[in-house]
């Protein structure tokens, strides 16, 4: 079995600069979960939950999902959290779901 390819270290801070970049959206635009009406509870489980919300002033309806960061970063799980939000900002397909926002 192979280890793991090593990046060389000037290759590994660009990578981490364009991660901060691709999270922080929600916050270049001013909007956080306050800027939105809360409609019902879609779901919940060991990392969160899910809510049906509507941006104030808005029809659109989303689905938003609410993670116990502090949970995360203790169970060291806070990777995958962004790993998947980097994913879902990334993603272009039908079937999976487009991500409007994050903060």
């Amino acid at each position: 079995m192979q280890g793991r390819a090593e990046l060389p270290p000037d290759e590994i801070e660009p990578m981490r600069k364009a991660q901060v970049a691709l999270l922080d959206d929600g916050a270049l635009l001013g909007i956080g979960f306050k800027s939105f009406d809360i409609l019902e509870v879609l779901g919940h489980g060991a990392f969160g939950k899910v809510f049906k919300c509507k941006l104030k002033g808005k029809e659109e309806e989303f689905a938003m999902k609410v993670l116990k960061k502090a949970f995360l970063y203790r169970n060291k799980h806070l990777k995958y959290a962004i790993t998947e939000c980097n994913i879902l900002k990334q993603a272009d397909h039908p079937y999976v779901i487009k991500m409007h926002y994050s903060f």
